[in-house]
């Protein structure tokens, strides 16, 4: 293991890896994201003021009232193409309280990098929403699927924004196709947690199952999630390598996506690990009642990420 200030060697992508975890972070700056508090309009006009290449937008309001934002990142001399990036389209995905709070914090981190690294979009237009469900997210209580009470990774009227997309289901699933359909994007890439994998087009797919599957300090041989009903699940299917398929549901976004013609996957980040094996670190979260994804986790979500964008960027 390196001391803290050595600089651990490259990997086969040529890039640093990650540095090693540790298994417990006693002051956690996800906390910031993860407070309940927090105001996702005040946080949106933040990041705008921080980053002048970056410029927000408000396309609508949630039923709670909140704003509906896309962040837009225009290199100077644009080349024609355009990204269409979602993040938490359920506020819960599935392993601990109000997890889409994580994709909303990977959004940040995105939006951020590439409005600081103009260079590295190669031309791309690049437009990034948050949280399509800032309601969910931010007021939601449960991960029920689409029923009467769920809300949290459904919408406040407990409609689940990445079923029966274009039905107009719920007001946000409305505005957010209607953005998509003004854009006119070139690609389109919904993320999600945590089945460590991707779903739809192979060529975008493929350069998150590339990053992902690239070797780094402390990759462990397998992921485990603790399922909705909070038994921990190890199976083979969650297995250290990140699978991929072209195959996807009727009616989710990023399918609905590929019906007009616009390439689109939906990725679906490693699970958090609560195993402690290495590669993630965990946090004991009292008002949970157990322990829950750590800084340097999110970091290295966000470092695999930053490697496959900028790669797409570079070659699709």
């Amino acid at each position: 293991m390196p001391a803290d200030d050595e600089v651990s060697p490259p990997d086969e992508s040529g890039e640093e890896v990650d540095p090693p975890d540790q298994t417990d972070v006693a002051d956690d700056p996800l906390d910031v994201d993860l407070d309940v508090e927090f105001d996702v309009t005040e946080d949106i006009g933040t990041i705008a003021a921080t980053v002048p290449a970056v410029k927000s937008h408000t396309y609508g309001t949630s039923v709670k009232g909140q704003s509906l934002v896309y962040y837009q990142i225009t290199p100077p001399n644009p080349n024609g193409k355009k990204a269409f990036l979602t993040f938490a389209l359920h506020g819960f995905e599935d392993a601990w309280k109000q997890d889409g709070r994580a994709l909303y914090s990977i959004a940040k981190s995105t939006i951020d990098y590439y409005g600081n690294h103009l260079d590295l979009l190669k031309g791309w237009t690049v437009y990034i929403i948050p949280t399509a469900n800032p309601d969910g997210m931010r007021y939601g209580t449960n991960n029920w699927r689409e029923s009467a009470g769920a809300y949290g990774r459904c919408q406040s009227q407990g409609k689940d924004m990445n079923r029966n997309v274009g039905s107009d289901t719920s007001k946000e699933q409305r505005l957010l196709v209607d953005l998509f359909e003004q854009v006119k994007p070139t690609i389109a890439i919904d993320f999600h947690g945590w089945y460590n994998t991707y779903y739809g087009d192979a060529k975008i797919g493929g350069f998150f199952q590339r990053s992902f599957n690239a070797s780094y300090t402390g990759k462990p041989t397998k992921y485990c999630y603790t399922a909705s009903n909070g038994v921990m699940n190890c199976g083979s299917t969650l297995g250290g390598i990140f699978h991929g398929t072209t195959s996807m549901t009727v009616g989710m976004f990023a399918q609905w996506a590929r019906a007009r013609g616009v390439p689109a996957a939906l990725i679906e980040y490693p699970a958090p690990d609560f195993n402690n094996n290495g590669l993630y670190d965990t946090v004991w979260d009292a008002e949970l009642g157990y322990r829950r994804m750590g800084k340097v986790t999110l970091d290295k979500m966000w470092n695999r990420t930053r490697v496959a964008l900028t790669d797409l960027f570079a070659h699709y």
